[in-house]
């Protein structure tokens, strides 16, 4: 059995075919759009956000630095440093020190010779212990300013240290070190004020270590790869001691630390097994960086909660349309139906009716030229019915002239009978 569809079945058809296609492929070439801008949205507003914390850590740490600047260039201080044998715990010069313990931000300031030993600190443990091996020590003495990231050699806690050398005499030679160690939570401090549940807040070193997280998981690891020398130059600076600093592996970390601009690009955490959105902002005059750390996932929910309505939207907009069409189309196929009805009524031989439609377009003139036609055919029938009764009557009239010769061939053989059998019998007679 042949399936047949009627034009407007193949219209409609046609219609939700074509609709649906389209739904389809505006909705993905739409998703891909609204991704596309969401995360552009997005790193931008990360960007922003981690240059704020980048300006706002950069103002305490130098703020820190400031301090051990200011008592750098104290006269007592640089007195105190230059003497061969000072007192260790000098009342006056401690009392100086503890002048600047303000707001509960700094864990200890101390003051160290030359060689790195301790003389003088707001914290007595530190007294008479050598901290040459730290980098901060090494940079002050080096280039005058130094700071880093480093767990206490006798506090075992966590700390940021800023240092500045002390000179003396005219020739301005180092005679010492000056150190602020600052607490951690001042750090947590500043960035929990813009803390928010999307991201997180890390802050690395030079090196690309993470020094600051409240993800135990990523705290100091490195976000990229370490070779054996910077591993090795890590080490020998004592910072982080007994920990073997694993790698994240965000290869393009590498890149943007060095060219200490802000950036946002996507990464693939193998720890966490997800996609992220790491965005870097370096701090000025500090080598340190700020990370905002997100979970790609929670953009992509964004992303698909706006696709969701964007489908929804296609979707009604699509039915909306498809009613409004077959509304039209109802209205356009029914002065056909009206034609095709008419056509049957015509077959089954009803020569009087007639195509009703009044449209102008082409519907209305295929209306017109289909009654023309059956007019015609009409007149064509009635010339075939008159002739047809034209040769009936010329044949009826025919039959009747040959059932009149043969009446009477039937009467004349009748009595060609009878005289044949009259003149047997006369001829019989004259023979007896």
């Amino acid at each position: 059995m042949k399936f047949k569809l009627s034009l407007r079945a193949k219209v409609i058809l046609f219609f939700v075919i074509a609709a649906g296609i389209a739904g389809v492929v505006g909705s993905y070439i739409g998703h891909a759009y609204i991704k596309n801008e969401v995360y552009a949205l997005k790193k931008q507003d990360y960007r922003l956000i981690a240059g704020g914390y980048a300006e706002d850590l950069a103002q305490v740490f130098t703020q820190a630095e400031n301090i051990a600047e200011k008592i750098s260039q104290g006269e007592e201080i640089s007195d105190y440093l230059a003497k061969e044998e000072s007192e260790p715990q000098q009342p006056e010069i401690l009392r100086t020190l503890e002048a600047y313990l303000i707001a509960d931000r700094y864990a200890a300031i101390y003051l160290l010779d030359n060689e790195g030993n301790t003389l003088a600190s707001t914290d007595e443990s530190f007294v008479g212990n050598n901290y040459g091996f730290r980098g901060y020590f090494q940079q002050a003495r080096e280039r005058g300013r130094g700071s880093e990231m480093a767990i206490g050699a006798t506090s075992k806690e966590p700390g940021y240290y800023f240092a500045r050398s002390v000179s003396t005499g005219q020739e301005g030679e180092v005679a010492g070190v000056v150190a602020v160690k600052m607490k951690p939570t001042v750090l947590k401090q500043v960035i929990d004020l813009h803390a928010g549940e999307e991201f997180d807040v890390l802050l690395a070193d030079r090196y690309g270590i993470i020094i600051h997280s409240d993800n135990k998981q990523k705290q100091y690891k490195s976000l990229r790869y370490m070779s054996p020398e910077e591993k090795k130059e890590a080490s020998a600076e004592k910072r982080f001691p007994g920990m073997e600093i694993q790698s994240l592996n965000y290869a393009k970390a590498h890149s943007v630390l060095q060219s200490r601009r802000t950036e946002s690009f996507e990464v693939y955490s193998a720890q966490e097994k997800s996609n992220k959105i790491l965005t870097i902002s370096s701090l000025n005059n500090f080598d340190y960086h700020v990370l905002i750390d997100t979970d790609a996932e929670a953009i992509d929910a964004v992303v698909n909660e706006v696709a969701f309505w964007q489908v929804f939207i296609v979707v009604a907009s699509v039915v909306i349309i498809s009613a409004i069409f077959l509304y039209f189309l109802n209205k356009m196929l029914k002065p056909l139906s009206e034609l095709a009805a008419t056509a049957e009524k015509i077959v089954e031989g009803n020569m009087e009716e007639r195509a009703q439609v009044r449209t102008e377009d082409e519907i209305g003139e295929l209306a017109q030229s289909f009654n023309k036609m059956v007019n015609k055919l009409v007149k064509a029938k009635n010339r075939v019915d008159q002739k047809v009764k034209e040769k009936t009557r010329d044949l009826e009239k025919t039959n009747r002239y040959m059932t009149g010769r043969e009446l009477k061939m039937m009467e004349l053989k009748k009595r060609v009978n009878e005289l044949e059998e009259e003149l047997g019998e006369s001829k019989k007679e004259k023979e007896e």
